[in-house]
C-alpha cells in the first residue's frame, strides 16, 4: 500500500471514530420507559476495533515517515537540504502557522481606523503592508513546493 492510500485510509477511519463517539454519546442516556435507538455497547466495541486499527496504522505511518528522504529548500537553514519525511511535514506545519500569521499582520497593518474629531486618538501602522505581504506571499510558495515534494513522495513510497 502507498503512504498517501494510508493516509486516505486514516482520514476516513479518524472520521468514522468521530462519528461512533457522537453515536454513542446520543446512546448512554435516555428517558425512562424508552429504549435507546443503538446499542451503545455494540457501538463501543466497534469503536474500540476501529481505534486499535487507526492506531496501528498511525504507527506505520510514523515509521514509514521516518524512513523517507526528500531533497527541499530549507527556508530556515536558507540551503537545499535532504531531510526524512517527518522534518518537512514539521517544516511545512511552520509554514502553514507563519504563512496565516503574516496574512494576519498584512491585514492589521492596511488596515485604517477612522477618526471623527481632532481630539481622537490617532494609530499609525509600524510596518509596511506590503513589506509584510511580499514575506507572506515568499512563504505561501515555499509551502506550496514543500506540499508538492510531499505529496509526490506519498504516492511513490509504500507503507512500511
Amino acid at each position: 500500500m502507498k503512504l498517501a492510500e494510508a493516509l486516505i485510509i486514516r482520514k476516513d477511519i479518524y472520521k468514522n471514530l468521530k462519528q461512533l463517539e457522537n453515536r454513542i454519546r446520543r446512546n448512554i442516556t435516555i428517558q425512562e420507559g424508552t429504549s435507546a435507538p443503538e446499542n451503545s455497547n455494540a457501538l463501543l466495541v466497534e469503536y474500540n476495533e476501529q481505534h486499535k486499527e487507526y492506531v496501528g496504522l498511525v504507527v506505520k505511518i510514523n515509521l514509514t515517515n521516518a524512513k523517507i528522504f526528500l531533497k527541499f529548500y530549507h527556508p530556515i537553514e536558507e540551503k537545499e537540504v535532504e531531510a526524512t519525511m517527518t522534518e518537512a511535514l514539521a517544516l511545512r506545519d511552520y509554514l502553514k502557522e507563519r504563512s496565516s500569521a503574516l496574512r494576519e499582520f498584512a491585514a492589521e497593518a492596511s488596515s485604517s481606523r477612522a477618526v471623527l474629531t481632532r481630539t481622537e486618538v490617532r494609530f499609525k501602522t509600524t510596518m509596511k503592508a506590503s513589506d509584510i505581504q511580499k514575506e507572506q506571499d515568499r512563504t505561501g510558495k515555499l509551502l506550496r513546493q514543500l506540499d508538492l515534494k510531499i505529496q509526490e513522495k506519498n504516492w511513490n513510497a509504500e507503507l512500511e
